[in-house]
This record gives C-alpha cells, structure tokens and sequence, in this order.
C-alpha cells in the first residue's frame, strides 16, 4: 500500500510516521510543509497526483483554536480549502481518504458522550472549518474514513499534560479550567486505532478516543500525581480566564462505532495517560 500523509510533523503525524515505517507492506511519503502546503493548490494537488497515493492521510490543519477566530481566513483556506484539494487529488487518484477531525465539532450542550452521527453544531470557528471539511469528505468521496479524536497527549509535540507538568515545575502552581469536561486521548492509542481501520474496507464515520471522561483540571492533577510533581492544580471555571474562542462544555466522544466493528474498548484514559509517563 502507498499512503501520503499530509501534516506528518505534527503531533499525530510523528507517531503515524513512526508506525507505518515499521510496516514492511506500506510506502509512504509524509512531506514537509514546504514540500507539500495545502494552501498551494495547483502545485500540491499536482504532486499528490504525481506520487499516486492508494490512501490519503490528512492531518494537516490550522489547529490553534484562538488564533482561529483572529485569522479566519486564513483558518478557512488551510482547513476547508486544503481539505477540498486533497480531497480533488483523492478523487483523480482514485484513493481512499483518511480525514482527521474534532470533538470541536459539537456544541457540548448535549451532557452525554456524542455518537458519530450526532448532529455537528460547532461553536467556534475551527471546529466550524473542521466540519466543512468533513461535508467536503463525505460529498465528494465514497471511500473515506472521518476519525474524530480530541484532547491529544503524547510525544513529540506541544500538548496539554507536557505543558502542565513544565509549569508546575516552573511556578509550583497552575490554574486549569474545572467546568469543561471531554475525552483525553493518547496519540499512540489513536494511531494504533486509525492503523487498525486503514486495514479494513469498511468506512465512514469513526469515533477514537480513549474511554472515560474527564475535565482539563482532572486530567492535569493526574498527570501530576503519575509524574511525581509536587505542586498544585487550582481550579478555576471558564469565565475565570479570557479566551478568544468559546470552548464546548462537554465534548466527551462515544467510539460506539469502532467499538462495534472490532469488538474492543480503547483502555480508559488514566491507563493511557500512565502509559504515557511512563509509570
């Protein structure tokens, strides 16, 4: 199998990148930024076409969700518009597309974790691009798979447990946000999950998210516990701090469907945030 990975220095792109290369039966090409820019469409779209992928793997994307609703033009270009010429490049190859989304998605007015086919209604601007990228998708594409993970921890990038524990130690104390609760994920539980999809034909809408819900002020107090990190976590609500974007109340995700079709639970997030740290 040939697969190109667009966004492969990220978070999810390195661990991606790291299991595909010890894959014997897989070739893969995971450009950088300036060999492949999704906002370059007519020279992108012609090297996708070039290397002739059997499956696309997106991942690029605009992903600071304040810097979003400053630059929402730039967020639209890269995120919806880059979407749309993978996707153009997907259909001329004829290959099958794997869409990386968000738990942004959702409002978080529901109050239970959301199903894959829970109406989107997105409150702020990225998980708006996040969702016309998926329209885009699912018009335009019969072979594809929508994965929506959210609350990412892992190696190789910035992310919300790496920067807990950096300033607990550095200022003993950290105020996190106790009123928005979600889904914590491992990025090497997601890419083991999406490498388990690619593998079979069956698409479509797909939920990977480790088990259990948490708020951000849960996740971080356990991260210093497994870590060892004397300080403290105080907590504090959403309109104790001025953000540019809203965030979702709750935006735990159900992987009701994965669950389904493989007949296995992803383990639940405290085990995967110990396997993380290393304890």
């Amino acid at each position: 199998m040939r697969i190109l990975v667009t966004g492969g220095s990220g978070l999810v792109g390195k661990s991606l990148c790291k299991k595909l290369f010890s894959s014997k039966d897989i070739e893969f090409w995971a450009p950088t930024h300036l060999e492949l820019d999704v906002t370059d469409f007519t020279n992108s779209f012609n090297k996708i076409v070039d290397y002739s992928p059997d499956l696309i793997i997106h991942l690029a994307a605009m992903t600071d969700v304040d810097m979003c609703e400053v630059e929402k033009e730039q967020c639209y270009i890269t995120n919806v518009l880059g979407t749309w010429m993978v996707v153009s490049a997907a259909r001329k190859c004829d290959a099958r597309l794997l869409y990386l989304s968000s738990d942004y998605v959702f409002s978080g007015n529901k109050n239970a974790p959301y199903f894959e086919y829970d109406k989107p209604e997105p409150i702020n601007y990225y998980g708006l691009t996040k969702m016309y990228g998926e329209r885009i998708v699912i018009s335009h594409l019969k072979d594809y798979y929508i994965v929506r993970t959210a609350w990412l921890f892992g190696e190789g990038g910035d992310n919300f447990v790496t920067k807990i524990i950096e300033n607990v130690k550095k200022f003993g104390k950290v105020s996190v946000v106790i009123d928005q609760r979600g889904s914590p994920t491992y990025v090497e539980d997601l890419v083991q999950h999406m490498f388990n999809l690619i593998k079979r034909d069956i698409f479509g809408i797909f939920h990977i998210v480790n088990e259990g819900v948490a708020s951000w002020y849960e996740l971080a107090v356990r991260a210093i516990e497994i870590a060892k990190i004397e300080g403290g976590i105080i907590p504090i609500t959403s309109q104790d701090i001025n953000t540019r974007a809203m965030r979702p109340r709750f935006s735990a995700l159900s992987n009701i469907n994965y669950r389904t079709i493989f007949g296995q639970r992803l383990r639940n997030w405290k085990s995967a945030l110990h396997a993380f740290l290393g304890t």
